[in-house]
């Protein structure tokens, strides 16, 4: 098991947690507060806080160990320039010696020691520095090792966060762990407090701040709940401007204050998604397409910065989970900078993106005029509002344009923007409509590729709007 000792002056064990155990999965470890007493211990995939009554004392490091300890300590005094020495802030170790590998005082001060230094180990330092700088140029060269899964999404639709727990769930039994959302940072910081929590008294308090928007909903709630229960050690990176800068952004500086961390960088970021989230309401309320790049841009911002801190520890793997909008081409006004767009010009062929919107829910068969066809059901949609109607639903005939092109145009055209899907020249769907009086209605609609123009809107008889679309 790696160990380490710290002497912080505030508490922090609980922020240290999900750090740690997100960034060694497979280790064995403890973190041991000397100051407060209280010990970080991970093992087996679970995590505990742990208040001691006595102080504890670490076991010496063995051969092995000592051997690496040695080894970091030279190749640290060679690279250092005397001139510049500060006794008080050593030159930061490696990862690893969080963990343990780097001896210091009782004051939390690097040791000095004098170690005879054999020719063996100036070769291993060659070795050491020749890794460090070929493995700088090979990331400079070609960019991040990791892959970067993005998939679109319409928020808070059962059918498609159903997929993505189940493609989470594939990537969590492979070691993924970290799961980037359309969440403030904030919001993410406060889910992930949530996750080493009993109970769930910080998700109600951030569903009540989620009230009335696209995500607060008990369907997003219950998706979440399923991510805690199944994945326990997934861990949320919030990418979205602030948008809870007046209700979950000052609960969590007065959590971090609480518990001292008022001076962090953690503190400081949480400061600047709240100054992003109120300045693009600030600009939406004069300028909405000027906000929506206002938002895209800090979006692919926070995103890089992120990552690229993930990067500088180890080969990270994530996935991300955003509205279809940020993640793939779309009509959306701000397709041609989109996030996925504006991230794919730094991670090139590791990134990788799927649109889930444009998934069928499932399979079925349709029988149409004698002839079976395979139908891709892509869900219903409530029509409530629409005198006669309550609700329908839709299914795209494949391979069936060729038996559906000879017939005569249909009179009413239903526009693309009514469509769960995109719809492309040469396709025929099938929507069933279910009438207030119980009855049902079938009406199928083909897409040739032409074009109506013009911008004027006109109301068929049945009620149906009829607005400039594809031709169906």
């Amino acid at each position: 098991m790696l160990g380490a000792v710290i002497h912080p002056k505030n508490y922090i064990l609980p922020l240290l947690r999900g750090h740690f155990c997100a960034r060694f999965p497979e280790e064995n470890f403890l973190i041991y507060d000397a100051v407060h007493q209280a010990v970080l211990l991970y093992q087996n995939h679970k995590a505990q806080l742990m208040e001691l009554a006595e102080p504890l004392t670490l076991p010496p490091p063995d051969e092995k160990e000592q051997q690496f300890q040695d080894l970091w300590k030279q190749f640290y005094k060679t690279l250092e320039i005397r001139a510049r020495h500060n006794e008080k802030r050593p030159y930061d170790p490696l990862p690893q010696a969080l963990l343990g590998r780097y001896d210091r005082d009782e004051r939390g001060i690097g040791m000095k020691t004098e170690t005879k230094t054999g020719r063996w180990k100036y070769a291993a330092i060659v070795l050491i520095v020749t890794l460090l700088v070929g493995l700088f140029w090979s990331y400079v060269k070609n960019g991040p090792k990791g892959e970067i899964y993005l998939y679109g999404e319409e928020h808070s639709k059962q059918s498609i966060l159903d997929k993505e727990l189940s493609i989470w769930g594939e990537y969590y039994e492979k070691g993924m762990r970290d799961l980037f959302v359309e969440f403030p940072y904030t919001d993410a910081q406060f889910l992930n407090l949530w996750m080493q929590a009993d109970d769930d008294e910080l998700l109600d308090l951030q569903f009540k701040d989620w009230g009335g928007t696209e995500g607060g909903t008990e369907v997003m709630k219950n998706f979440l709940k399923q991510i805690k229960e199944q994945y326990p050690e997934t861990v949320f990176h919030g990418t979205d401007v602030g948008h809870t800068w007046e209700s979950t952004g000052p609960r969590y500086l007065a959590y971090l204050e609480a518990n001292g961390q008022k001076d962090s960088e953690e503190y400081r970021r949480a400061q600047e998604n709240m100054e992003q989230g109120k300045r693009y309401y600030e600009i939406k309320a004069t300028d909405e397409a000027s906000s929506v790049r206002y938002r895209e841009d800090r979006m692919v911002e926070n995103f890089r910065r992120i990552y690229q801190e993930l990067e500088a520890v180890r080969r990270t793997d994530i996935m991300g989970i955003y509205g279809s909008t940020h993640v793939v081409e779309s009509e959306y006004r701000n397709s041609d900078f989109r996030m996925a767009k504006q991230l794919s010009e730094n991670y090139g062929e590791h990134l990788h993106t799927k649109d889930l919107t444009q998934e069928p829910e499932r399979i079925d068969t349709l029988e149409v005029n004698g002839k079976t066809y395979t139908a891709s059901y892509f869900g219903e949609q409530d029509i409530s509002m629409v005198k006669g109607y309550k609700i329908r639903k839709f299914w795209r005939l494949e391979d069936a344009y060729e038996d559906f092109k000879e017939l005569p145009t249909p009179r009413e055209i239903l526009p693309a923007d009514n469509y769960p899907v995109k719809i492309q020249a040469g396709q025929v769907f099938a929507v069933e409509y279910l009438m207030s009086d119980g009855s049902t209605e079938w009406k199928y609609y083909i897409s040739d590729g032409t074009v109506q123009n013009g911008n004027s809107s006109q109301a068929d008889e049945d009620g149906i709007s009829r607005l400039p679309a594809p031709e169906l």
